[in-house]
């Protein structure tokens, strides 16, 4: 794009404020990608104050764990060996759920009765978790994809339970094992190399039997190390936010006229004189100040007569 003047700039930011951003594409026969250049480039400039974007609507982002027992089975020793589904003796059922929405104090959480974990009955603490993850945008949570997503939809299987509505899923663990070389991807071990509160220690294997005993101060214990995961997993999710590179687009779930950051929603963006280089592109890349996070323009910093210069590798 050709150097534009601040007498230009001003003309369409007076039109912008007066008529909005349809209307003034239409008025100065411009398209979506021009405007959003010449608008970036008059807050650059300082000639036009930076918009915030609306609070309402915004995502559902739900940190999540889920506690259940182990399955019981009959077995020959202890060394390795195949068991055999007739070997069951009984399956495994939800203990607990626990739960709160992203930079919320407020927890929320269920847990079975003695009775129930007797009867391995988990049909009410699978119905309130229903609620939440419904509504949810997107569940983070460390090892959820092969956990505690899959774990929860069997459950709602089999008490007959509708699919919940659409969510995407972030992962701690997977992206503590895509970005990093840490000697071990556990949760407590990744918040005690990060200076992050570490997991409630425990007896071990003994607190989920006597969970299944119906023992109630046991249950309750399991509750407070449930909840106090979700905890330290949001505190490592922020920790590790600035180097996902793929994560749920947050700007999608907004609605403003300003670039947002496409990991946390903020507008506080400091756009940067590198780029993102594709083989046939180039794109304008910021820092956000507000999770740390690197993320690009989506119309390329190149001019229509500048790409009629570019060549294309051949296909492989």
């Amino acid at each position: 794009m050709r150097e534009v003047n601040d007498k230009h700039l001003k003309r369409v930011i007076q039109i912008y404020k007066e008529r909005g951003y349809e209307l003034t594409c239409k008025i100065l026969n411009l398209k979506s990608s021009s405007l959003e250049r010449y608008l970036r480039l008059a807050r650059v400039r300082e000639l036009m104050e930076p918009e915030q974007p609306d609070e309402d609507p915004q995502p559902n982002v739900l940190l999540l764990d889920i506690e259940n027992s182990p399955s019981l089975a009959a077995v020959w020793g202890v060394n390795k060996q195949v068991i055999h589904t007739s070997q069951i003796v009984q399956e495994w059922y939800m203990f607990s759920w626990a739960a709160r929405w992203l930079h919320s104090t407020e927890m929320f959480s269920d847990v079975i009765t003695p009775e129930e974990s007797v009867n391995q009955d988990d049909e009410r603490i699978v119905r309130s978790l229903w609620e939440f993850v419904d509504y949810a945008d997107i569940i983070v949570g460390h090892n959820v994809v092969m956990f505690d997503a899959p774990k929860a939809n069997a459950r709602f299987l089999k008490y007959g339970i509708d699919p919940p509505s659409s969510y995407q899923l972030v992962d701690t663990l997977r992206a503590a094992r895509r970005h990093f070389l840490f000697t071990s991807n556990k949760l407590d071990y990744l918040c005690q190399q990060l200076g992050i509160p570490r997991k409630i220690s425990h007896e071990g294997m003994e607190l989920w039997l006597k969970c299944m005993r119906g023992d109630s101060d046991a249950l309750q214990r399991m509750l407070e190390y449930n909840e106090h995961d979700v905890v330290i997993t949001e505190d490592l999710y922020i920790k590790l936010l600035p180097y996902m590179k793929s994560h749920p687009n947050m700007g999608l779930f907004y609605k403003s006229e300003v670039d947002l950051c496409y990991k946390c929603g903020s507008s506080d963006l400091d756009w940067l004189d590198t780029f993102y280089y594709t083989n046939v592109n180039k794109f304008s890349e910021y820092r956000c100040n507000k999770c740390g996070s690197i993320g690009r323009s989506r119309f390329s910093a190149y001019g229509k007569d500048e790409r009629k210069h570019l060549t294309s590798p051949v296909a492989r």
